[in-house]
């Protein structure tokens, strides 16, 4: 029982770490732009290639085998 509090505990965690991550990408997007004087298609290539990356790599990373 206790270890699927903390199962539930690492998956809640992890879940906001990604919104967290997201929220940072779109927070960062209009200096992005600017800095690379890039227009909104451009951008938002950015931002597909993020969510992609991350809806990739988080089933991955999360059926590696725990450690003994």
């Amino acid at each position: 029982m206790l270890g699927r509090f903390w199962l539930s505990i690492a998956l809640l965690t992890a879940t906001v770490m990604q919104v967290l991550d997201i929220t940072i990408v779109s927070v960062a997007l209009p200096y992005m732009a600017g800095s690379l004087s890039a227009n909104e298609t451009q951008i938002s290539w950015v931002v597909t290639s993020y969510l992609v990356a991350a809806a990739i790599s988080t089933p991955l990373l999360g059926s590696m085998p725990l450690p003994d």
